[in-house]
């Protein structure tokens, strides 16, 4: 039972207790309807600052999943930022290997075009008559 029911039910029955025991006489009618005035204001007070507490735990709740939303998406921009910026060092790594093989390939190559044409040369060499 929620507490708005239980302070409605609370009233109910004090207010029935009140009017039982009036008698036929008007100033105990008039307390009575008095105390009923209260209970009542009593009762509407009671059921504003349940709304309010309530309003202000949703509201409280909504800040916090907002920031937890807003403190998400800046970890995954950071995150992706980086994941970014590692690409681009592997890319450039990669592209510097790969000139640094190129060059060491074109280096062992002109080195064998090198000793083959010396060798080519000295095989004429030997294999003309003098």
């Amino acid at each position: 039972m929620s507490i708005v029911s239980r302070t409605l039910l609370a009233t109910v029955v004090a207010t029935t207790v009140a009017i039982a025991g009036c008698d036929s006489n008007d100033d105990t009618a008039e307390k009575a309807g008095k105390k009923i005035d209260e209970m009542v204001q009593s009762t509407q007070q009671a059921v504003k600052s349940t709304v309010e507490s309530a309003k202000s735990t949703a509201e409280q709740g909504l800040e916090k999943t907002q920031q937890t939303l807003a403190d998400a998406k800046e970890t995954a921009a950071e995150t992706a930022e980086a994941v970014k910026e590692k690409s681009k060092k592997v890319v450039e790594d990669t592209k510097a290997a790969a000139a640094d093989a190129a060059d060491a390939v074109a280096e062992k190559s002109s080195a064998i075009a090198e000793d083959t044409q010396k060798a080519a040369e000295d095989a004429k060499k030997a294999l003309t008559p003098q």
